[in-house]
């Protein structure tokens, strides 16, 4: 029978629970940290006799212990490409050139391996990175397969961008294209969706042409869905972030005393169109963010093919990473 290689961070706390969960069904797991590479992991690729081959060093569990292993590339059937990290170069390397050199011929090397080897990923890493980068296409299928979607602009014309505001109502919430986080120097800041005026733009024109910018008419909102869809199983969250001034326009700031978070049931007519969605977007895995407006109206917001499941499974109970075990297994039986 083929493995299962998860390829995660090995301090990623809901990726190894996940690992549990699946050595509590009788199987055991293949890892590979991608920041031990070439560190202190050694792997081949290679097309001798007209045949795809090779193996990586990596970190086998079975019955809840770990040791190292040697995996051969034929033997690996599904692989679980999940926040993954980078390669890092050995410590006996002292050149921050030679560093970055090695760095990015691994990164390369890695993505070979990855066109090349016959996996069968959850989900594979080149539309991975290309939807956590790709905000815009994904509104575009979800409003194609018939999901209600906010108005959106990425500009940095800052005329563009004010008549977008007038049009929304001088209701429009800003974002980032890629991630949360800004770093200055030795400092990190973490940029969350923030309520913005047409006022506040007129003044900042010239700053606004320095860079591109996602805009977006806000939506009211009565609750917010994260949903976190596995194959066609969807696990639902509802998150009453209205309870709280803090979460009301972005429910990452958090505030778990006064903000909800409990089991939803979608209707079957928005299950559709989510395994819809994630057919369109070639994707297994994801996390989606739903608006419900207070006329009980749902808005797609976005997909995160990478997205965080844990916090959710500890507050509300849902098993979560059991059913990602499950899935992984059954991908397995299935190749």
């Amino acid at each position: 029978m083929k493995k299962i290689l998860i390829i995660a961070k090995k301090d990623d706390i809901p990726v190894l629970k996940v690992i549990e969960e699946i050595q509590r069904m009788g199987h055991h797991v293949l890892f590979f940290d991608l920041t031990n590479f070439p560190k202190t992991s050694n792997l081949s690729l290679d097309n001798i006799n007209s045949k795809t081959s090779g193996f990586i060093d990596l970190i086998k569990f079975e019955n809840f212990k770990k040791t190292k292993y040697r995996a051969l590339l034929e033997d690996i059937g599904i692989v679980w490409h999940i926040r993954p990290g980078l390669p890092v170069a050995s410590n006996v390397v002292k050149s921050d050139g030679v560093k970055k050199f090695i760095e990015n011929e691994s990164r390369v090397c890695l993505q070979n391996i990855f066109a090349s080897a016959n996996f069968n990923f959850v989900n594979h890493p080149l539309f991975t990175k290309f939807l956590e980068d790709g905000k815009f296409y994904p509104l575009k299928i979800a409003e194609a397969i018939g999901l209600n979607v906010p108005k959106t602009i990425i500009t940095n014309d800052p005329e563009k961008l004010i008549k977008f505001s007038n049009d929304c109502n001088n209701k429009i919430i800003v974002k980032l294209l890629h991630g949360t986080v800004l770093k200055d120097k030795k400092d990190f800041y973490f940029i969350y969706a923030n309520k913005i005026k047409t006022s506040y733009l007129k003044k900042e024109k010239e700053n606004i042409k320095l860079s591109p910018i996602m805009a977006q008419e806000y939506i009211e909102k009565k609750t917010e869905l994260r949903l976190t869809v596995i194959g066609k199983k969807i696990f639902t969250c509802a998150i009453d972030s209205q309870a709280s001034e803090k979460t009301r326009i972005d429910w990452r700031k958090y505030d778990f005393a006064k903000v909800k978070h409990y089991q939803y049931f979608l209707s079957e007519n928005i299950k559709k169109k989510i395994i819809k969605l994630m057919d369109k977007l070639n994707l297994n895995y994801g996390t989606i963010d739903l608006i419900i407006t207070p006329n009980n109206d749902y808005f797609f917001l976005e997909v995160n093919p990478s997205g965080q499941w844990g916090w959710i499974e500890e507050i509300t109970g849902i098993n979560i990473s059991q059913g990602i075990a499950k899935y992984l297994i059954s991908r397995i039986k299935n190749t």
